[in-house]
């Protein structure tokens, strides 16, 4: 369906042209180069040296882009490995701070773990106590109850 709809407004038919056009522009900016090297009112021996001349150009801006390039990039990863670092600092910082705080927690809860065991205790020693207190009041009465049958 596609196909169909591109077909329909001519897009691969255009696609195909404008890739035509643009190797018919590289080979006629080829040819007019050839062209104006050879028919150029300098011998070829100055022609030569003009473009040894201009690719010594060439080749010390390339030199010198690249340089800068290098530069840019080392100081980026030089960025990045410090920014690495803080993140990784930052990370320890806070893993050390969440243990610390577990620790507390537990220590916490050992804590509270321990005081509700021996309030428990007392809380049963208290209950055996008003139990067996109890069942003593509860005896004393059927003896009085005994005794008077």
């Amino acid at each position: 369906m596609k196909k169909k709809w591109m077909d329909y407004f001519n897009v691969v038919e255009k696609q195909q042209a404008r890739g035509r056009a643009g190797f018919s522009l590289l080979s006629g900016i080829i040819a007019g180069g050839i062209a104006g090297l050879m028919f150029a009112p300098k011998s070829g021996k100055e022609t030569r040296a003009d473009l040894k001349a201009q690719a010594e150009i060439g080749i010390d801006k390339v030199k010198e882009t690249a340089d800068k390039v290098k530069d840019i990039a080392q100081e980026k990863v030089e960025n990045i490995k410090s920014g690495f670092e803080k993140t990784k600092e930052d990370v320890k910082d806070a893993a050390a701070d969440v243990a610390e705080h577990v620790e507390e927690t537990a220590a916490n809860v050992r804590e509270n773990v321990k005081n509700g065991l021996e309030k428990t205790k007392e809380d049963a020693k208290d209950a055996a106590a008003d139990a067996a207190e109890h069942v003593e009041e509860t005896a004393a009465k059927a003896k009085e109850n005994v005794k008077k049958f």
